[in-house]
């Protein structure tokens, strides 16, 4: 009778570990999102400035306009230009003190950690 109560105590363990790992990979799955991309956007900043301020300034909107959009498009987890791929600049001088920055990017998923 011991032994069979133990078999059954170690099913039940068994089980138990084989559910937690269940649940760990459905909350992994739902979570990392670090394959989830969606189709490239777009951010467009200008800005004036010397001394490369202007550069920085339109980077930094251009920036701010990529995420606007990519959240227009994609919802607020995908927002982020640090979690994008495929991440290309094109910054010019319109003037003498106007510079351009257009950025695109595939914006992906928040990889939440921890």
């Amino acid at each position: 009778m011991i032994g069979s109560s133990s078999k059954f105590g170690w099913v039940l363990v068994a089980s138990a570990l084989v559910l937690s790992l269940s649940a760990e990979t459905s909350d992994a799955q739902r979570w990392n999102t670090r394959d989830r991309c969606y189709p490239a956007v777009e951010g467009i900043g200008r800005a004036t400035g010397a001394f490369g301020l202007g550069t920085s300034r339109a980077r930094a909107a251009a920036r701010a306009d990529w995420e606007n959009a990519a959240a227009r498009s994609y919802g607020p987890s995908a927002s982020r230009l640090r979690f994008a791929q495929n991440i290309q600049w094109d910054c010019k001088r319109l003037a003498v003190l106007r510079a351009k920055c257009v950025v695109v990017a595939k914006p992906c998923g928040a990889r939440i950690r921890g």
